[in-house]
């Protein structure tokens, strides 16, 4: 009996579930990450490919839209783009495409400003990691305790708006006074503490606002925003850094003397080269942001 109930209740499932729906957005994804993978960077953006699946996109984010509309129980509900829904989860994606820009291109700041080791580099985002993962932590406490996400989505507002105003006048002023590294960390981890806090918020706001039999698929929106928001960030700021270096070294490369000049001081990284390096980068810097 047992087996046959599981058996029935299967036969039931996927008998609603949207098959459809799953495959249409397999493929928007698809199509989606192939554009921001390869546009701009491994193919040109007058690439047949690219061309092809520019235009395909919303053609099947058409055909998703649709589909989710006449389905039984979609895979992606209609709720979610319905005020309130709309601006949470729009949101989810944004802070989590601004939070990944941030820690993707730090790297790049500390070793093309300050001229630092990439090993180096990375360890500027261990204390932002740590304050991310305990601040999401404190926050799920938080909302048990408190019985609501209210007080904690408010101190995330908060907190971002503290962590913009810090961002802001860091690459130009904390390298001209040549700041203590303390100062890049404090001011990479408060924008990640309003982050780290949002998120959980956000999602039991979400939940919290919709009936109990959208939580999975609002839950699995939610998440898939968020995702969608961090490759994004990783695609664009990959395009525009390799764009951005080749122009500029193709500049310098004008002869095989030439690039192997680049080559080789790219290369030195002795501790005398790189305090050279770095002094002379920075009086450079300064010298720009003060024009």
């Amino acid at each position: 009996m047992p087996t046959g109930k599981a058996a029935k209740s299967l036969s039931d499932f996927t008998k609603v579930f949207d098959f459809k729906g799953a495959f249409v957005l397999i493929l928007v994804l698809a199509l989606w990450m192939f554009i921001l993978g390869t546009a701009g960077n491994v193919l040109a953006w007058t690439s047949p490919f690219v061309l092809l699946a520019s235009a395909l996109l919303p053609c099947m984010v058409y055909l998703l839209v649709r589909v989710e509309l006449g389905a039984v129980q979609p895979i992606l509900p209609p709720l979610l783009a319905k005020f309130p829904y709309r601006n949470i989860v729009i949101n989810a994606f944004f802070f989590s495409m601004i939070n990944y820009i941030v820690m993707y291109n730090t790297t790049f700041f500390f070793q093309s400003v300050l001229v630092e080791s990439p090993s180096l580099a990375s360890t500027r985002l261990v204390i932002p990691s740590i304050a991310f993962t305990l601040v999401s932590a404190v926050s799920g406490a938080a909302i048990a305790r408190l019985g609501t996400p209210k007080p904690t989505l408010w101190l995330s507002q908060i907190l971002l708006c503290g962590g913009v105003a810090c961002l802001v006048p860091m690459p130009s002023l904390l390298p001209t006074l040549q700041a203590p590294g303390i100062l890049y960390s404090f001011c990479l981890a408060l924008p990640i503490l309003g982050v780290g806090m949002m998120a959980p918020s956000a999602l039991l706001f979400l939940l919290g606002m919709s009936n109990s039999d959208n939580h999975a698929t609002m839950n699995s929106g939610f998440i898939m925003m968020r995702s969608l928001g961090g490759i994004t960030a990783t695609s664009i700021s990959t395009t525009i850094v390799q764009n951005v270096f080749h122009q500029i070294m193709r500049r310098h490369m004008v002869s095989p003397e030439a690039r192997e000049v680049c080559i080789t001081t790219a290369k030195d990284d002795s501790p005398s080269a790189s305090k050279i390096y770095a002094d002379a980068e920075i009086a450079n810097y300064q010298n720009k942001v003060e024009y």
